[in-house]
């Protein structure tokens, strides 16, 4: 893997104008979070609309295919563990919001280490330092794009200082002309309409 020397795993402009848009190997980027449950859908919001700036091919198979990969994971993101594990991306993106003690909509890029042994995206069932872990001893590099939530309360909508920063990335990450693939996964038990599909 080949990176340009200026470049830190920890630096968002190089997850955002090289990772994501010129990077040759195969990327998973997922969001996940609670739809219902205010700023926690904040990596949802980020798919949906990078889905449709991408122009992605909406796909679901057994199989994940194609150089870039959207994920719209809701509260499971567990449950494309094995279909990762096999697909052996160069680099998993997750994106979440995540309390790093900041000001509401702040944007941090954490590894594995910086997380708790206990911590989980949400309510989901698998820790999210074991998921990590597998998909790097598979040898791929995991980045969690965490927004800070303003607000974690019933509601379809995330807060103002929330959607003008994922509003901010997606004006920072061209479109992409130069990848011949890039799908749109989505948890069937969603349902499109929940998906933005």
């Amino acid at each position: 893997m080949i990176m340009p020397e200026n470049y830190s795993l920890n630096s968002l402009e190089f997850l955002i104008n090289f990772l994501l848009t010129h990077f040759p190997g195969k990327v998973v980027i997922m969001g996940v979070g609670n739809q219902f449950w205010g700023d926690d859908r904040a990596g949802l919001e980020f798919i949906t609309k990078l889905k449709h700036k991408w122009h992605s091919t909406q796909s679901f198979a057994p199989v994940l295919e194609g150089e870039r990969v959207l994920i719209y994971a809701g509260e499971f993101p567990e449950d494309w563990l094995i279909r990762i594990l096999d697909f052996k991306p160069e680099f998993v993106i997750l994106i979440d919001a995540v309390d790093v003690q900041a000001e509401p909509g702040s944007i941090a890029i954490l590894r594995r280490e910086d997380l708790p042994d206990s911590a989980c995206f949400s309510t989901h069932r698998l820790p999210l330092r074991s998921m990590i872990n597998l998909w790097e001893k598979n040898g791929s590099k995991v980045l969690i794009l965490a927004i800070q939530p303003e607000r974690i309360d019933f509601g379809e909508r995330v807060s103002s200082s929330v959607e003008r920063s994922i509003n901010h990335l997606i004006e920072l990450i061209p479109p992409l002309s130069n990848f011949k693939s890039i799908f749109f996964e989505f948890n069937p038990l969603l349902g499109k309409k929940e998906c933005g599909i």
